[in-house]
């Protein structure tokens, strides 16, 4: 029974991932690649641009895409608080206000990450 349980648990956690149609393993694969980061290196404690930017990006379309907390967003790249999730994001936001190639770099991301559900 309690295999039973935690196998419903674990589809429920699935399902909430992907709820609006993008699971966030799928964003940080799709972020990592286009990065050239291994996706190991996403949770690393690192403060360094090379790793925190895409941390962010993966934070800003996890934001819009998914139907997840911030805290399940926050844990799930491994930042501490729901507060570095929101910071992460308005960065993003920011830097494609400001920067022209950066917007189109987050563009395409997005295309690929929307092609999943086509």
């Amino acid at each position: 029974m309690l295999v039973i349980i935690k196998a419903q648990q674990m589809m429920d956690d699935y399902a909430k991932r992907s709820i609006l149609g993008v699971p966030i393993d799928y964003i940080r694969a799709v972020v990592c690649r286009s990065f050239r980061l291994p996706e190991s290196s996403i949770k690393a404690r690192s403060r360094r641009v090379k790793i925190v930017r895409p941390r962010q990006v993966i934070m800003y379309f996890a934001k819009r895409m998914t139907n997840l907390s911030l805290s399940d967003i926050a844990s799930l790249c491994g930042v501490e608080t729901h507060a570095t999730v929101i910071h992460g994001s308005k960065k993003i936001e920011s830097l494609m206000r400001t920067d022209e190639k950066f917007k189109i770099f987050i563009e395409a991301i997005e295309k690929k990450l929307n092609a999943l559900g086509e």
